[in-house]
Parts: C-alpha cells; sequence; structure tokens
C-alpha cells in the first residue's frame, strides 16, 4: 500500500488491520516519514522486531521506541504505546 492511499488504508483500519512497523523504519526518510505518519495519525500500528537472529539483526526496540518518543507528543506517543492489538 502507498501511503498516499488514505482511502485504501482507512478501508484496512476499519476492516481492522493492523500496520507492523519494525525497528529499521528509522534509516530512510521515505519509511521514517511513513512509520510516523500511521503513527501520528493514529492507525493501529505494533512495533515488530524483524530480528531473525541476534548477530546480524538485533531487535532495536529500544532504540525504535526512544525515537518515536522523541518524534511525538504525550498523547501520540501514549496511543502508540497503549495499542493492545487483543482488545477486540
Amino acid at each position: 500500500i502507498r501511503l498516499g492511499n488514505d482511502s485504501a488504508i482507512e478501508k484496512l483500519c476499519r476492516a481492522g488491520v493492523y500496520f507492523q512497523v519494525n525497528p529499521d523504519f528509522r534509516e530512510s526518510f521515505i519509511t521514517r516519514r511513513k512509520g510516523m505518519r500511521l503513527i501520528k495519525d493514529g492507525y493501529g500500528v505494533v512495533l515488530g522486531s524483524d530480528s531473525h537472529n541476534m548477530r546480524s539483526r538485533r531487535p532495536q526496540i529500544d532504540e525504535a521506541i526512544s525515537y518515536i518518543r522523541k518524534k511525538s507528543d504525550d498523547e501520540i506517543f501514549g496511543r502508540f504505546m497503549n495499542t493492545d492489538i487483543f482488545d477486540k
């Protein structure tokens, strides 16, 4: 899905779909912008580890949470941290 296609994203959200953002979303301008837009716009976003092994792809969850905290206000960060995908 292209992030610019809001109607498709809205339809997926209404259907209860959550989006996974991996910690390495911070590594490029485009993925940073898209990931933070999903979070700031209040879409269901979960932070995945994308860690297939601990040597070359360590989780980086703490770094991603710190980044999201730095780029968000208290309300947005609180909403992101309190997302419960099992509360449906």
